[in-house]
């Protein structure tokens, strides 16, 4: 590989990070070189940084995640963590981190030692037609979440930056697998896949995810997007600061008015 990448994981997921801050974009031949890398390496996906912006003691950045299927993502909950690692440790002359996109720019945060966080945007329980083919398959209850019914199992729809479906009950790894391989079958529903999310609440405002991953195909030891998404449908549209357990790891989120912030490990190797 022509540029030089670093190796990140956060709260279980693993990340390689390529530093493209000086360029404004990158081409079809460097993603499919990242590709390769990424593959190489064994990790879930691969992070181009481009497009540096610099204004007074901020530093902006877009970030391109990029999954073991070779096709770009709209964003990561914990690729974003893994970001903040790596700029808050090789550009430590800014005060300020954001990772932006084409609709806005979201703060990263460093709490303590490999302890960072990233605002996201707010919550959509509305289908959208980018992700949902068939947005009438959804039936809309009372307080506005969208929801179907496949296989005997009640599935909501949400979406935090990354398309998620939710159900509300204990999976075991095999049937979460077996379910979200179905799923993602449905190229006539889900065009370019979705993430499926086994939620459980516990006591003390605690919730236990586990999901299913539409960029690798498989069980991932935990997924940012899928855990704030399951967090927003447990607030019910309302604020609140809930904890969630993942197999990678503990990842505590805070849903206000204005965003969503997913605090949590991120390490570079």
């Amino acid at each position: 590989m022509e540029k030089q990448y670093n190796l990140a994981e956060a709260c279980g997921n693993s990340f390689v990070i390529f530093d493209c801050l000086t360029l404004s974009d990158v081409n079809k031949e460097f993603l499919k070189k990242a590709h390769a890398c990424l593959l190489k390496e064994q990790r879930d996906d691969a992070l181009i940084l481009v497009d540096g912006e610099e204004k007074n003691d901020a530093l902006y950045g877009e970030m391109l995640v990029l999954g073991a299927d070779g096709v770009l993502a709209e964003y990561c909950g914990n690729g974003s963590r893994a970001c903040a690692a790596y700029l808050f440790k090789y550009y430590p002359r800014f005060k300020h981190y954001f990772i932006k996109n084409k609709k806005a720019s979201y703060q990263l945060l460093r709490y303590a030692e490999h302890i960072y966080s990233a605002q996201l945007a707010p919550a959509n329980f509305v289908p959208n037609i980018k992700f949902i083919a068939k947005t009438d398959v959804f039936n809309k209850n009372d307080n506005g979440i969208y929801s179907f019914v496949y296989e005997g199992k009640r599935i909501f729809y949400v979406e935090v930056m990354e398309p998620n479906l939710i159900l509300n009950e204990k999976m075991s790894n095999h049937e979460l697998f077996s379910l979200g391989r179905k799923l993602n079958q449905h190229a006539d529903l889900f065009p370019i896949g979705i993430n499926i999310n086994a939620c459980v609440i516990l006591p003390d405002n605690v919730l236990q995810v586990m999901t299913y991953e539409r960029g690798v195909q498989r069980l991932t030891l935990s997924c940012g997007t899928g855990a704030t998404a399951a967090v927003a449908l447990y607030l019910n549209r309302t604020q609140g600061n809930v904890n969630v357990i993942t197999l990678g790891g503990l990842l505590e989120i805070r849903v206000d008015k204005i965003n969503i912030e997913l605090k949590g490990p991120a390490t570079l190797e």
